[in-house]
């Protein structure tokens, strides 16, 4: 993604001044180690005029040759500091620059790196405390979830510890000193150059998740069917209508098979009606969109609006929207209808491997098929969504205006211009019914300042009334950062969640962890019969973690 590139570009904070360059003068005379603490530029050349052939993140190790003057630099990180010193670089991660780029050296401002030699990389086997010493009694500037990768530069004697982790106990005085955080300096991060934390609380790789148990069986399949060569996978023209009468003339039970790589350009979106036992597989292929934000039928993916489908799996794609804002204006009402994938109705859908970003609506959308509507057979049901990526979402992670036995779980979700899941059932046909919000991994929501953004939210009682919403379970979620302040998220943890329509029933909200601190109220319960609130880690700033009322059978742990 483009955006990622400027990150990486940027994220050394390097404001350079251009002007005469002095000749190369070595000060060094043999290879050393170093270590980026920084995102750093590795150029051509001692100047930062010099072509920039690699980018590295904290952590990198290079071989220094030398120490060279060249042309003046200033950065931000890990201060603020302007200086004419360079590396000269004849080695990334023990291979030879001279191999990767056909060049004997690469130059890098001097203070992005640091002499550490010993520094590892770790990944948290449970939930973990970082402080600023190595002691329990320490404060705790965040707690990262199981499987953050963490670089540490050594371990320390500290105060001693017991606790439990992954089932097992462990005690010990060893302490890792801990320099980046999922590859973003603690420096950066927290304004201290190390955290400390707990070393038997880490491993050496991720912890892989268990294997999910299939909620429903597979599609069956008895053939494979793969993409003609003849429709345009360039991204150059429209390959919607060649696409889609493609998709028209396979036969149910097969597999559909996308060329690796591909880009298809579609100015509506593909879209499967009355179909059965397909599996799409993408194998990596891209469906960018082009058209309107104003229509659901623009959608990269569009599942019935006519009859519904059933035993379908789509898997493997990058679905890609036309919504290029960032940051608070990510988020345009007017465009709000085109989805990533757009859910109308069906039974047994299955969504993995997937890549939904820079959509004007929500990365999944799940509705009643319209023929049907108001009636028990129209409801999306046995749905679910695993193991996909959601990134630049303009609305919503996940909304539900009707669905039953949706299981929404280990999906990476970022930069939401609302909220993660929101079940808005707009009519009273509509609803909720076992929805399962489970081990997902989440970084910024509510990034728009136009509504306020939640975790979860179930509180419309303008819309809908009398719909059902009864067995919503959400565990073991994991969110980073929350919703950055705002006129309508004003310093709301991360766990903000507002369920409060008339009325619900059996909501259970366990063992979710957020490193966003906020003020109380963070979960606020209404008109529920039947809750149950414990394990939940949220930091409060103030007040009290948890809000109930006319509810009934009410457990908070």
């Amino acid at each position: 993604m483009p955006s990622l590139v400027v990150t990486a570009t940027l994220s050394a904070m390097l404001v350079f001044a251009i002007g005469a360059v002095e000749s190369p003068r070595d000060v060094l005379g043999a290879t050393v180690s170093k270590t980026a603490i920084c995102s750093a530029n590795l150029r051509t050349g001692p100047t930062t005029s010099a072509r920039v052939r690699k980018v590295v993140t904290v952590g990198t190790r290079v071989s220094v040759v030398a120490t060279v003057t060249g042309g003046t630099w200033q950065t931000k990180c890990p201060r603020a500091v302007s200086a004419r010193s360079w590396y000269r670089i004849s080695a990334i991660g023990g291979t030879s620059v001279k191999s990767l780029y056909g060049v004997t050296y690469l130059y890098a401002a001097t203070t992005l790196f640091t002499s550490t030699t010993v520094n590892v990389t770790r990944y948290a086997d449970c939930q973990a405390n970082l402080r600023t010493s190595a002691a329990s009694s320490a404060r705790a500037r965040t707690t990262i979830a199981r499987n953050t990768r963490v670089l540490v530069s050594t371990s320390v004697a500290g105060t001693s510890y017991s606790t439990t982790c992954s089932g097992k106990t462990v005690a010990s005085n060893r302490w890792f000193r801990i320099t980046a955080i999922n590859g973003k300096s603690v420096k950066s991060l927290y304004g201290v150059s190390y955290l400390y934390a707990a070393s038997l609380l880490f491993r050496a790789s991720p912890t892989p998740p268990p294997a999910a148990a299939r909620p429903f069986a597979a599609p069956v399949t008895s053939r494979t069917v793969r993409v003609p060569s003849s429709i345009d996978a360039s991204g150059g023209s429209n390959a919607g209508p060649a696409l889609q009468s493609f998709l028209n003339h396979v036969p149910n039970g097969s597999v559909i098979a996308f060329p690796a790589g591909g880009t298809y350009r579609v100015a509506a979106g593909l879209r499967l009606d009355g179909r059965h036992n397909l599996i799409l597989d993408g194998h990596g292929s891209t469906i960018r969109t082009t058209g309107s934000g104003g229509s659901a039928l623009a959608s990269p993916i569009v599942l019935s609006w006519a009859t519904a489908n059933s035993d379908i799996w789509i898997r493997n794609f990058v679905l890609e929207g036309n919504n290029l804002r960032t940051g608070t204006s990510i988020y345009d009402p007017s465009r709000e209808s085109q989805m990533g994938i757009d859910l109308n109705g069906g039974v047994r859908i299955e969504i993995s491997g997937v890549t939904i970003r820079r959509t004007w609506g929500d990365a999944v959308y799940a509705n009643e098929n319209t023929p049907s509507a108001g009636s028990a057979a129209a409801w999306p049901t046995d749905i679910w969504v695993h193991h996909n990526r959601f990134d630049s979402i303009g609305r919503n992670a996940f909304t539900i205006n009707a669905g039953r036995r949706v299981t929404l779980e280990r999906n990476t979700i970022d930069h939401v211009g609302a909220s993660v899941l929101d079940i808005e059932p707009d009519l009273p046909s509509q609803g909720a019914d076992a929805v399962v919000l489970r081990s997902n991994t989440i970084g910024v929501y509510g990034m728009s300042p136009l509504y306020t953004g939640h975790f979860v939210s179930c509180s419309n009682d303008a819309y809908g009334v009398g719909a059902v919403i009864q067995g919503i379970t959400i565990t073991g979620n994991s969110i980073t950062r929350g919703a950055p302040n705002s006129a309508n998220n004003s310093n709301s943890g991360g766990l903000f969640t507002w369920i409060g329509k008339t009325r619900t029933s059996n909501i259970v909200f366990t063992n979710n962890t957020t490193a966003k601190a906020g003020h109380g109220y963070v979960l606020i319960f209404q008109h529920v019969d039947g809750l149950t609130v414990a394990g939940n880690h949220q930091v409060l700033t103030s007040g009290s973690l948890v809000a109930v009322s006319d509810s009934t059978n009410v457990s908070i742990k």
